[in-house]
């Protein structure tokens, strides 16, 4: 990557982060938009991401794509509390939360090959690098 380059993809990653944060200012998943939770490592031919998104499970709706050079993470967090009241009632709340996180990443990728990993609250995604844009959609093995 050519300094021009590594100029354009840091004003991209602040510019996103930004948007980010002005879409979404959820409590739950806040820090999901902060950019020291977001880590990429660059190689040769691989680019690894890793994102801390704390308390996710296979039946949360989490959905995993590429889209000209950014990762986009997006999904629904449920949560029901179950809450006794002061005259024994029990008290069941229910809420969603919607996030949306685009990562911008430095060189093209394709999601073929593409390896997706949740664990311990943590999202890795490893991508092949290529010479063409591709896009496509990524499954994520929950573990």
């Amino acid at each position: 990557m050519n300094e021009i380059e590594k100029l354009i993809f840091d004003i991209e990653r602040v510019f996103a982060n930004h948007l980010n944060k002005w879409l979404n200012t959820s409590s739950m998943i806040s820090g999901l938009l902060d950019d020291s939770q977001v880590k990429i490592r660059e190689k040769e031919n691989k680019i690894h991401v890793s994102l801390d998104i704390p308390g996710l499970t296979k039946e949360h709706q989490l959905d995993l794509n590429v889209h000209n050079d950014h990762l986009i993470v997006q999904g629904t967090i449920e949560k029901i509390n179950d809450v006794r009241s002061d005259h024994g009632k029990r008290i069941k709340n229910h809420y969603s939360e919607y996030f949306y996180r685009t990562v911008p990443l430095p060189a093209k990728v394709t999601t073929k090959g593409a390896i997706a990993k949740y664990e311990d609250g943590v999202l890795k995604v490893e991508l092949k690098k290529i010479a063409e844009l591709e896009d496509g959609r990524i499954d994520i093995l929950f573990k």
